[in-house]
């Protein structure tokens, strides 16, 4: 069984629960290993040790050119990805990374690379257009049953009365609220007043004039564990999920789908990719068209009928317990790893990071005073 290294541009949570998945106790037990790096801190031994490398969704010039030397030592190269980053304008990156060298970069890392894993099967068919195989593995999220709460639980709920309502995103995603759910407050809240309550976790949108009108509660940033126990101890009926529609979030993943489900949440989602590819209106969620009205629209039918929202709720639970099967999908993936050829360790050259991470920070000081130019220009 292999070993396999992880390769990723910085720390960040969704890593960290990368790990936490791939570094278990029944993985080690099966042989199979892993080490997670930052790019500038892998080695030649950790080459060396490696079976495969995987690159997560790391476009960064040091990165992919590891990705190149492993490949051509004989490592089995899968490049991750949960985003379009190739879509990304100017404004919306760092402006180094739209330098020519950089995709050129990238390019050759793809042509390097033996399959994709993205979240989105819309997304794995486009980038698997760029590497040799033409191959993709729909890398979904795994779901253990015993995480989720049957839907008979749920319904079970004692009522007190109250629509429970969360809003759970990245500060990113405020602006969503403001244009499509906030415009909508007062109306909701001249309806139904102080049967509805609105929690939001890691976002923060200025509620205060409807302050004493329902109840508000904020909670900022926690660590990814924290943040799941809570919201799914908060025992919610209506998730909210809006996404604007554009070329860029059409190739996201339906995470928050995932997340309200193992939560107990009935969700209600923009009526848009990628919400359409796993949601089906009425059944186990609810979409909502992208203007105001729709929202409102959305939102009144799903406060007023309980058994609406517990039946989404309850196809949720189903879409889950199938389409997320973990085992299902470890074979899948291994099956399309080992149809892999790799050269065997015996007979692999070496890596000489070394001199990959010399020629970088050389290329870097290089971009810098092309910036510092361009910018006093």
């Amino acid at each position: 069984m292999p070993n396999l290294l992880y390769i990723y541009p910085k720390k960040m949570p969704s890593t960290e629960l990368m790990y936490e998945s791939a570094d278990t106790a029944e993985n080690r037990e099966k042989g199979i290993f892993v080490r997670f790096r930052i790019a500038e801190k892998v080695k030649d031994e950790d080459l060396a040790w490696a079976d495969a490398v995987i690159g997560i969704r790391d476009q960064s010039l040091l990165a992919q050119w590891i990705l190149v030397r492993a490949k051509k030592i004989g490592l089995r190269i899968i490049q991750n990805y949960d985003d379009d980053v190739m879509a990304l304008s100017y404004e919306q990156v760092e402006k180094v990374s739209s330098l020519p060298w950089r995709k050129k970069a990238v390019m050759e890392g793809f042509a390097h690379t033996d399959f994709i894993s993205c979240a989105n099967a819309m997304l794995g068919e486009k980038y698997a257009r760029y590497i040799p195989s033409g191959r993709y593995f729909q890398s979904e999220s795994s779901v253990d049953p015993s995480e989720l709460i049957p839907p008979s639980e749920v319904e079970s709920r004692s009522d007190d009365g109250v629509v429970k309502i969360v809003y759970a995103a990245g500060r990113a995603h405020e602006p969503m609220f403001d244009k499509y759910i906030a415009p909508v407050m007062q109306d909701l809240i001249d309806r139904y007043g102080r049967k509805i309550s609105m929690s939001f976790f890691g976002v923060h949108p200025d509620l205060s004039k409807y302050s004493g009108m329902i109840d508000i509660q904020y909670v900022g940033a926690l660590p990814l564990e924290e943040y799941r126990a809570a919201v799914k101890n908060g025992c919610f009926d209506i998730g909210l999920a809006p996404l604007e529609s554009d070329e860029f979030t059409q190739y996201k993943y339906y995470n928050k789908f995932v997340e309200y489900t193992i939560s107990g949440i009935a969700g209600i989602y923009s009526n848009v990719l990628p919400y359409t590819l796993v949601v089906k209106d009425g059944e186990n969620g609810i979409l909502a068209d992208n203007t105001a009205e729709g929202w409102c629209k959305a939102l009144c039918s799903a406060i007023d009928d309980p058994s609406l929202r517990h039946r989404c709720y309850k196809n949720a639970y189903e879409t889950a317990l199938t389409r997320f099967d973990a085992n299902t999908k470890k074979k899948e993936y291994w099956d399309l790893f080992y149809s892999i050829p790799a050269t065997d360790k015996g007979q692999r050259k070496k890596a000489w990071i070394g001199f990959i991470k010399c020629r970088y920070f050389a290329v870097r000081a290089v971009e810098y005073l092309y910036l510092v130019g361009k910018y006093l220009g």
